[in-house]
């Protein structure tokens, strides 16, 4: 039985398609990057030929170091940082000091004539108030300076990270590859990789990229890769203050801590994947926003839930999952695929939690569908054209007999209001109707239908 419920899930996943008419709310379009003017000047730097007292930043004479020349840049500038097979030792490197411009600059690597990257050690600072930055086709190694490769300061906007590679390679000094602090926006990362960032005597801050701080708006990750770092990929602090977050495409796989951890008014998640994270937390997509979209998404194998719902915003916060699948997530803690928090909204603070679940798909083993843990501010409003495929295997060393597709509970996730299992299905049946979803068990797991009280 279990093959061909196996054979039947790839089946369904491959089929499933984003059905328009589920959703009841429109997926807010993700910001398209800005236009960046053309470079007024283009100045140079090598370090195998180049000379910071002789030099003069052309072509034939370059300066030597990323410091002495971003004393020297004007806005309109481009710095290309040529590639020699030797690394830039960056230090502290500013852009925004008196000394230097920080508006309306282009700082770009070009690959040496065999491929050379050109690479960076020690950090990047896009200081305070600093507007139109452009880092692309750069390669940050090792710890940085102060633990970071790269760091947006406070009120910093209009950013753009493409094409950039940051590996701390699991330094002892390494805090996080990036991070931005309170006030920045306007940022948009495409084509980056942050990877062994982080160490274990520092877990808040030892994500791939860092939200740190308050107010920090309309950020953009496109095509991003955050994996093996000490912490979460990519999130790290979840302020409730942060504005609108995007992600599309996005990858962030065997890291320490969650997949995705990040709070705001606002979070798009697209297209994108969490993927065998655990150690230290291990969820695959933490979401503390006002409003979340997962849409086309998947989480796949992570410690702990595949989705942990923890809204602490006033009035009704809305997480919307839409054409997802969850597989094999949180099979060694209690709980469900999809969790929330017993205490977030908090019963007393009058707020709510309403969640829509609409075409996806569920593989799960030894664990529960969706686990709703306060049914007092949490609610199932919305759940039709799924898929449940549950598995229970004795074998496992953590092994639970809770494999229901849904469970609802109250004060503080302790008492069971209503519990949806497997349990009509006959041995020879291989799935049974679920409300508007259908479920399918292995003859060990039990099988039943969903409620419309819920």
């Amino acid at each position: 039985m279990f093959k061909k419920i196996h054979t039947f899930f790839y089946t369904f996943l491959l089929a499933l398609s984003f059905s328009a008419q589920a959703q009841t709310s429109p997926v807010p379009e993700i910001p398209q990057v800005p236009y960046v003017a053309p470079s007024i000047r283009i100045l140079y730097i090598n370090n195998n030929t180049g000379d910071d007292d002789s030099g003069d930043g052309s072509i034939d004479t370059p300066w030597s170091t990323l410091s002495h020349a971003a004393t020297k840049l004007q806005q309109g500038d481009k710095l290309v940082v040529v590639g020699t097979g030797t690394e830039y030792n960056t230090a502290y490197v500013n852009f925004g000091e008196a000394s230097a411009v920080s508006d309306w600059l282009v700082i770009e690597g070009e690959n040496g004539p065999n491929g050379e990257r050109a690479t960076l050690t020690g950090r990047v600072t896009i200081n305070a108030n600093s507007n139109n930055v452009v880092l692309r086709n750069l390669y940050f190694s090792g710890s940085g300076s102060s633990g970071y490769n790269i760091l947006v300061q406070n009120n910093a906007n209009l950013l753009v990270f493409e094409d950039i590679e940051v590996d701390c390679q699991s330094s002892s000094n390494s805090d996080a590859g990036i991070v931005l602090l309170e006030d920045t926006r306007d940022v948009w990362f495409s084509g980056v990789t942050t990877q062994n960032c982080g160490y274990s005597g520092i877990r808040n801050f030892s994500s791939g990229i860092l939200l740190s701080g308050y107010n920090i708006t309309n950020i953009v990750f496109s095509n991003v890769v955050s994996r093996n770092n000490n912490s979460d990929g990519l999130g790290g602090f979840s302020a409730i203050s942060h504005g609108h977050i995007y992600f599309e495409n996005c990858l962030s796989e065997d890291n320490e801590g969650d997949g995705f951890d990040i709070g705001g008014q606002q979070v798009v998640i697209i297209n994108s994947i969490a993927r065998n994270n655990g150690g230290y937390q291990g969820t695959g997509f933490k979401v503390w926003a006002h409003d979340t979209w997962l849409v086309g998404s998947k989480a796949i194998d992570n410690d702990r839930a595949g989705v942990s719902g923890k809204p602490q915003h006033a009035g009704d916060n809305k997480l919307y999952i839409l054409n997802s699948a969850f597989l094999r997530n949180n099979t060694s803690n209690y709980g469900g695929q999809i969790s929330t928090h017993p205490d977030k909204p908090a019963t007393s603070s009058g707020n709510t939690f309403e969640i829509t679940i609409q075409d996806t798909v569920f593989y799960s083993i030894n664990t529960g569908g969706i686990f709703i843990a306060n049914d007092d501010t949490q609610s199932l409003v919305n759940e039709g054209n799924n898929y449940y495929f549950m598995h229970y295997d004795p074998l496992l060393t953590k092994n639970h007999t809770y494999v229901d597709a849904l469970n609802f509970r109250n004060n503080g996730g302790t008492t069971e209001v209503a519990t949806f299992s497997f349990s009509d299905v006959d041995s020879g049946g291989l799935w049974s109707q679920c409300g508007g979803s259908r479920c399918y068990g292995n003859g060990l797991g039990n099988i039943g239908a969903t409620s419309a009280a819920h």
